[in-house]
């Protein structure tokens, strides 16, 4: 009986440690300005972190959104957070105030496109991150299970 109790435990342990958020993990994809929130922050500890933000949820039930006026050559953030409870951080919509500088501060991030102009790129915890560009935007997102881009469903 004492085995199965250290079996038990064992498994809970190990499950509950693989479950947490791995921020560490994203590290090489998150811009300097947005280490203190990289993906997988709890919307609720992102309140704490960046309490300038402003909600602005757009009609998206699946989804919780922010904004944040940018400083230098950002203009603003977008963060989104995913919805139906899980609450963690997903995707960051960076606008510039410059055309151009999106390219050049991807490339900087990521180097060359790799797939199609665009980047993919894999976590230190085996989670995609996607890139891309367009007009003066990067999009840097997470496929998150149960986020818009996981891939599992």
């Amino acid at each position: 009986m004492k085995h199965i109790t250290y079996i038990l435990f064992a498994v809970i342990t190990l499950c509950s440690s693989t479950a947490k958020a791995q921020p560490g993990a994203y590290q090489k994809f998150t811009p300097g300005f947005l280490a203190n929130v990289p993906f997988e922050t709890l919307k609720s500890d992102f309140e704490k972190l960046r309490p300038k933000a402003v909600k602005s949820d757009g009609g998206m039930s699946f989804r919780h959104e922010y904004s944040e006026k940018g400083k230098g050559k950002i203009k603003y953030v977008t963060y989104y957070f995913m919805g139906k409870g899980v609450d963690k951080l997903y995707e960051y919509i960076i606008d510039y105030k410059t055309e151009g500088v999106n390219e050049k501060e991807a490339k900087k991030l990521f180097g060359e496109p790799n797939n199609n102009g665009e980047w993919l790129l894999k976590a230190d915890n085996g989670i995609t991150v996607k890139a891309w560009t367009f007009s003066k935007t990067l999009v840097i997102a997470a496929s998150l299970p149960g986020s818009e881009w996981d891939e599992t469903k």
